[in-house]
């Protein structure tokens, strides 16, 4: 370039706007480009084993530079000290505060603004520390630049559909009808009596879990979003959710079950302990000589109604479903006269008295043996039903009387000119009355659902069974026990419902009711119910383990069948050995890769449920790219033996 030239260059370079000109100036304010710049192909290529501060960005390519850095700027100390590294701890190497193995470049030799500064981090990422080198690994190591442009097309491509892949297995959709496999280790006796696997083939088992939750309850008392029970069956579909306006609806009926529950305690405590023994045993000939334990503790109490009110949840929300999601992902048959009582009960006048700001079922009256409380019914005031006579909405000969005909007797008042105190107190008399129509139908509801046929002797095909848990089997029990007391010899009559008082030999028609629905043989879920848990408390007791170990006289060797055993000598080499074979095989499949990091750091969240994670993909370990890492090494080291075109 001709000095002319040069200087005509020099005047346009000193008419730039912002232009930096001189060394001061260059020392106080020059700015170094962001770290997520590619390389600048106009400069010496990028150095790959700079040395960066996580705190402020600085770059230095000598180990004392950045000591240096971080003991003045940071107040970090060596925990190495002076001085050679002490015997024990000469294979330790302390974890560094930077980043190694960054890439880097400068825009000048010496001077002001000559330090390095970081480019290509939106392709470098996240970086690893190897043990071998004890440099940093990161999303596209030293390692990486080796690979050609059509191998790491290759590469991303293979990770991109991995992604998907994985993404979609994760799906509620997909995981939650995977039964897992069916081989003979993973079969057992409670299986094969349950028939779990074939019950629950082909279903959606988040939404039927969905299903059996007790309605969620805001700090205010009341149901303010509606319920997601699961995603919709395919891609694009909306979810599968019950309103809050029906969410409500259930939460107010759930609580009316105490109710319910209530009025049945109260005729166990005033029947006999005679035919309460009898309510007790499972069979229809045998007198338990332990009487139906009413009493028990009151956290039991509670589970129990809370475990009932989960199912007759369940129950509804089933009524509530769109018969096709009911029918095909979460397999249930909703008989025609269990969703004729749950319409009725939705339906019900008593709604348009209820306020849903907080749904709450209101107690008219209390029944229970409080002593500051006169009781409502004693021995002396309890009438037989002297005809013997029991009528009942499930016997062949005597129909229940429906809500339509029974309404006229529940309506208002043709005087429309009292006054404002005695219109108000026949409005209460009329909510009151409604209120005890529609716990009638609650306890109806309850029977039928205790009362489902089995289709083709099936138990599976009733809804009581989904609840067919060892934990749940004692409170189901308990509570249908009641109930079919109830149904069989109650205190008052159920005028809707077509349900007599008590007779006056009671003994033959709780027997009747037994022989029917609760004693052993009979096609009920009740009986069905006590058998699965005598057949659990026996298989606890007697099935024996996977595999019977047998031990040597002297108690030195073990052995298993007839063609393994194993001495105490060989056994405390063994763990030795396992790890060694461990460390061989993990060493073939990852290629020589050895990423760095402390396992004593790992953590891990045993409460996600949620299909695919694994502490691998727990945010707080760093290993999410690292999978990514080992392809790369699999793809560029001559020792990895990969498949291509199944070879």
């Amino acid at each position: 370039m001709t000095p002319a030239a040069r200087r005509r260059l020099a005047e346009i370079i000193g008419n730039l706007p912002g232009i930096i000109r001189n060394q001061s100036q260059l020392a106080d304010e020059f700015q170094f480009p962001p770290p997520t710049i590619p390389p600048i192909p106009e400069l010496d290529p990028p150095q790959p084993d700079g040395r960066g501060c996580r705190i402020c960005q600085l770059v230095f390519r000598d180990d004392q530079k950045i000591q240096q850095h971080y003991t003045t700027q940071h107040s970090w100390t060596n925990p190495q000290g002076r001085g050679r590294p002490r015997v024990h701890d000469a294979y330790v190497r302390p974890e560094k505060p930077w980043r190694e193995g960054v890439m880097c470049q400068r825009f000048f030799r010496s001077r002001a603004a000559s330090g390095w500064f970081e480019v290509g981090r939106s392709r470098t990422g996240r970086g690893y520390v190897s043990k071998s080198n004890a440099t940093v690994i990161t999303k596209q190591p030293m390692r990486s630049s080796k690979v050609s442009p059509e191998t790491r097309a290759h590469i991303d491509e293979v990770l991109k559909r991995d992604k998907m892949y994985r993404d979609a297995e994760t799906q509620p959709r997909f995981y939650s009808k995977t039964l897992g496999d069916d081989s003979f280790a993973a079969t057992s006796l409670w299986l094969e009596r349950t028939r779990w696997p074939i019950m629950f083939k082909n279903v959606r088992r988040d939404i039927l879990l969905a299903m059996t939750r007790l309605p969620i309850h805001a700090k205010v008392g009341s149901v303010e979003t509606d319920y997601v029970l699961g995603q919709g069956p395919f891609e694009g579909d909306t979810d599968i959710i019950i309103s809050r306006e029906d969410e409500k609806k259930i939460t107010c009926l759930l609580s009316a079950i105490d109710i319910m529950l209530d009025r049945c305690e109260l005729t166990a405590q005033h029947t006999s302990r005679v035919l309460l023994c009898r309510l007790a045993s499972s069979r229809l000939d045998i007198y338990q000589p332990k009487p139906f334990a009413l009493r028990i503790e009151e956290n039991t109490r509670k589970r129990y109604r809370l475990l009932w009110k989960r199912f007759i949840a369940f129950a509804l929300r089933a009524y509530l479903l769109p018969d096709a999601i009911r029918e095909k992902e979460v397999n249930i048959r909703l008989d025609g006269r269990i969703a004729s009582q749950v319409q009725r009960l939705w339906e019900h006048p008593v709604w348009q008295c209820m306020s849903m700001k907080k749904p709450s079922w209101p107690r008219l009256h209390k029944l229970d043996d409080d002593p500051d409380i006169p009781q409502r019914y004693s021995d002396e005031d309890i009438e037989i039903n002297s005809s013997g006579r029991h009528e009942s909405p499930y016997d062949d000969d005597v129909g229940s009387v429906s809500f339509e005909e029974s309404s006229d007797d529940f309506g208002s008042s043709e005087e429309d000119d009292g006054d404002f105190e005695e219109s108000e107190r026949e409005d209460r008399l009329n909510d009151f009355k409604h209120a005890e129509v529609f716990l009638e139908l609650l306890f109806e509801l309850s029977l039928s659902l205790s009362m489902e046929n089995f289709i083709d002797g099936q138990p599976g095909s009733t809804l009581l069974i989904y609840f067919k848990y060892c934990p749940n089997l004692s409170g189901l029990i308990w509570v249908q026990r009641l109930l079919f007391l109830e149904y069989a010899l109650p205190l008052r009559s159920y005028p809707i419902i077509g349900i007599q008082q008590r007779p006056q030999f009671p003994m033959e028609r709780l027997n009747e009711v037994r022989q029917k629905y609760m004693v052993q043989g009979s096609m009920s879920p009740l009986a069905e119910l006590h058998n699965l848990r005598n057949f659990g408390q026996k298989v606890a007791k007697t099935e024996p383990p996977p595999f019977l170990l047998r031990w040597s006289d002297d108690g030195r060797v073990v052995s298993y069948g007839s063609d393994f055993t194993l001495s105490m000598e060989d056994f405390r080499g063994l763990v030795d050995h396992l790890i060694g074979q461990a460390e061989g095989l993990c060493n073939e499949l990852m290629c020589g890769f050895e990423p760095n990091f402390d396992i004593n750091k790992i953590k891990d969240d045993f409460t996600n449920g949620q299909a695919g994670f694994s502490f691998v993909n727990h945010p707080e370990n760093g290993l999410d790219e690292i999978y990514q890492e080992l392809i790369v090494q699999l793809c560029t080291s001559r020792s990895a033996r990969l498949a291509k075109d199944g070879q």
